[in-house]
């Protein structure tokens, strides 16, 4: 089955093989069924695997006729997208995720309908992020798209003061960089507006991916415009902890989340290996014990570790060991008195 599914992937199809193998198929559907039973006999493939062919070679020959931003580009595009997420080509489906988004942009359906076409774009992202090896990166700047700071930082860096510079770059900017601008804010809107659901995912890919650590005050802006209308375990977990420092009713909803990540099909990473599944669990505990730890350091001098212990639901001695190995790769200014139990932080002014 893999090796069938490596043969036949989109990169390794051309787009005479493919149409060829359409015509071939097309003409199935019209009765030729000992063609069918001849070429599913030479390419020793199962009936289900040819019409899985069938439909990847359709969208690859209707994705090069389309015009730009029409139905039958869409229409494509879709059916490529799926067509290599079930042969799990998760490169060239993260290559196609993003051709999809730019033609959904493109598209001259009503709002109503980009709305509803962004939304299954984002639930079926899932499926890639929740695969690829650096999905959870993917999924945090493709929820977020960073594109309008990125060029604003361009801006600052090339331009000089000169006012006709700027408003030359101004517009060269929205002209170019326009619709990927319009595409962070369509996102956001629309998770927040039709999928709110989806900031599960987000927030769970901010807390376990430190390289994203800069994105959280951007995810708890959304937690809290949506608090009203959606909420779980995490993202109440987040919200209690950032937002309104309640250290025990973060805790509660900390022991919560064990049961989302477990049932949860992509946090757990559609596995059904109870040591796989409990090393997802785990590993999304210490993050969150670590955005717990350095929350109630910063707003405290002296920890007492019993304490400390209890918001963690450590035992005491785990969480002492627990605070020595963090502080050390953390490089906090920080000290144990092992006398009184006490972590002690520390505070370097600077010099002047």
């Amino acid at each position: 089955m893999s090796a069938v599914n490596t043969m036949w992937r989109p990169s390794t199809c051309t787009t005479t093989g493919s149409c060829t193998l359409a015509v071939v198929c097309c003409a199935t559907v019209y009765g030729r069924r000992a063609r069918t039973e001849r070429l599913t006999r030479s390419l020793s493939l199962a009936p289900h695997l040819l019409l899985r062919l069938l439909l990847l070679a359709g969208s690859v020959y209707c994705s090069k006729l389309a015009a730009d931003g029409s139905v039958q580009e869409l229409n494509a595009l879709w059916g490529k997208l799926v067509s290599e997420i079930l042969s799990e080509a998760w490169d060239e489906a993260l290559q196609d995720l993003n051709k999809l988004k730019i033609a959904i942009d493109k598209s001259f359906g009503t709002p109503l309908q980009q709305l509803q076409q962004r939304s299954w774009m984002l639930h079926w992202s899932l499926f890639i992020f929740y695969n690829h090896p650096k999905g959870q990166d993917e999924l945090v700047d493709f929820f977020l798209l960073c594109v309008m700071s990125v060029w604003v930082m361009c801006c600052v860096r090339l331009n000089c003061a000169v006012v006709f510079t700027w408003g030359c770059c101004f517009w060269f900017g929205l002209v170019w960089f326009g619709p990927l601008v319009l595409c962070r804010v369509s996102h956001m809107n629309t998770i927040q507006n039709n999928c709110p659901w989806l900031l599960r995912y987000l927030t769970a890919a901010v807390i376990t991916n430190k390289r994203r650590r800069n994105k959280v005050d951007e995810v708890i802006a959304a937690i809290k415009n949506e608090s009203n209308t959606f909420s779980d375990p995490i993202t109440s977990f987040m919200e209690r902890l950032l937002v309104k420092f309640e250290f025990d009713a973060a805790q509660e909803e900390l022991r919560k989340c064990e049961s989302v990540l477990v049932t949860d099909i992509f946090l757990c990473r559609f596995s059904v290996d109870d040591a796989v599944v409990n090393s997802l669990v785990e590993d999304f505990m210490t993050h969150a014990r670590m955005f717990i730890f350095e929350t109630y350091c910063r707003i405290h001098r002296r920890i007492d570790l019993g304490v400390l212990a209890g918001k963690l639901n450590m035992p005491l001695a785990d969480a002492e060991k627990w605070v020595v190995e963090l502080i050390g790769a953390a490089s906090l200014n920080a000290k144990i008195d092992c006398t009184e139990n006490h972590v002690l932080m520390t505070v370097q002014h600077p010099t002047m």
